[in-house]
């Protein structure tokens, strides 16, 4: 889904990118959706326990656990965001001087 919280200035974090479960080898799901339009506003956040587990799967992770969550972003990070056309590109390898070279010739 979509975050509301986005809409106010948050950036959206995970902090949890696996979680540990038991199942029969049937059981085993290939992943699992977490709903991010729970996030209403700034430090909003998903836990484990707020996950939809399929039946048959036991989560072994804390359920205190977070998934997800909504914060936000620095005014440090705002401000020093360029655009890419003020990045200056570093010149790889040694320069030569024109000096050097008349000499040699």
């Amino acid at each position: 889904g979509v975050s509301p919280a986005v809409k106010v200035g948050a950036n959206i974090v995970k902090v949890l990118h696996e979680i540990e479960i038991e199942a029969e080898a049937t059981h085993l799901p290939h992943n699992i959706s977490v709903d991010i339009s729970s996030l209403q506003s700034i430090d909003d956040q998903i836990h484990v326990r707020d996950l939809t587990i399929p039946e048959g799967v036991t989560v072994l992770t804390g359920a205190d656990e977070v998934v997800v969550l909504a914060q936000e972003v620095a005014e440090e990070e705002e401000a020093t965001a360029k655009d890419i056309t003020d990045i200056e590109v570093e010149k790889k390898g040694k320069e030569i001087e024109s000096s050097t070279e008349d000499a040699k010739e």
